[in-house]
């Protein structure tokens, strides 16, 4: 971060401009040309400490079918270059336009939703809008 110029910007002025800039960022990055086979890794799940729902769950049944629909194969998608640690946090700014984007020490091959869940993940700490909006805007510049 200390080799580009600009800053992570937590709290735009302007949410909307904000969200459609990181939104309009990933379709660049999944259109990447894939290195050769081998050079980076294939997309893998972290794995998880416990499966288990959690003792403050007020739903565990809900917990549990989530475990149940994440075990189950994935979806057939696309691999295509992703960032795997996207969002806010790993975008810097100035002038209220990005500058670069830091932190690539987990890119590897896989499907482009890793990087929209991810960002989405982070996005709901401001509210569920927040999250749903930057995905109708990537999904826009996606097409």
């Amino acid at each position: 971060m200390s080799h580009l110029p600009g800053r992570v910007d937590w709290w735009p002025t302007d949410i909307e401009t904000w969200l459609r800039r990181l939104a309009d960022l990933l379709p660049g990055i999944h259109r990447a040309s894939l290195p050769p086979p081998g050079t980076i890794p294939a997309f893998r799940p972290y794995p998880q400490n416990s499966y288990r729902p959690p003792p403050w769950a007020r739903h565990p049944t809900v917990w549990e079918r989530a475990v149940e629909i994440f075990h189950a194969p994935a979806p057939a998608l696309p691999s295509v270059f992703i960032q795997r640690d996207f969002h806010p946090g790993n975008v810097l700014w100035r002038r209220a336009k990005v500058s670069g984007v830091v932190d690539w020490q987990s890119a590897c091959i896989g499907p482009a939703a890793v990087d929209v869940g991810h960002c989405r993940a982070n996005l709901l700490g401001y509210s569920r809008w927040v999250a749903e909006r930057f995905t109708q805007l990537w999904e826009k510049a996606a097409g």
